[in-house]
């Protein structure tokens, strides 16, 4: 199989421009803007910056410290969409219990950390598949 005219789209710089945009647009927001609803049915703005936290603490633990906390076992699609609506559904319950200020703070410093450890990876460097799972597991479960 040719990969030719398939290079790689080095992004790891721009994430910390992108994340400190997303994290000037909240700051920008007045308190009953956190609280209007989005395109998301039942997020308001507050669940998606929870969402996009809870996101970014989870990949910071899996992939720079290496914790997994939660075995889980996935057999099909359906567990899959199971198991993201239930962590989406954990994560914005716990947020929705903290301040603009609070989730913005969290956000700009889980961000930075998080953009420091894109930036120290090897684009080129094999993939940990220890990490990733095997190949026909997850092509067979997006099918």
């Amino acid at each position: 199989m040719s990969l030719e005219g398939t290079e790689p789209i080095l992004c790891s710089q721009i994430i910390r421009q992108v994340d400190q945009r997303l994290i000037e647009l909240l700051t920008s927001l007045d308190a009953p803007e956190w609280d209007l609803p989005t395109i998301a049915p039942q997020w308001s703005v507050r669940d998606i910056a929870a969402h996009l936290l809870d996101t970014a603490l989870r990949k910071l633990s899996r992939g720079r410290d290496k914790c997994r906390v939660e075995n889980v076992n996935v057999q099909s699609h359906q567990d899959v969409v199971t198991l993201v609506n239930r962590l989406n559904h954990e994560e914005v319950t716990v947020y929705r219990r903290l301040s603009p200020r609070v989730l913005t703070q969290l956000m700009q410093l889980v961000c930075n950390q998080t953009a420091d450890f894109y930036e120290s990876i090897d684009p080129f460097a094999p993939a940990d598949r220890r990490f990733l799972g095997r190949r026909d597991d997850f092509t067979r479960l997006v099918r």
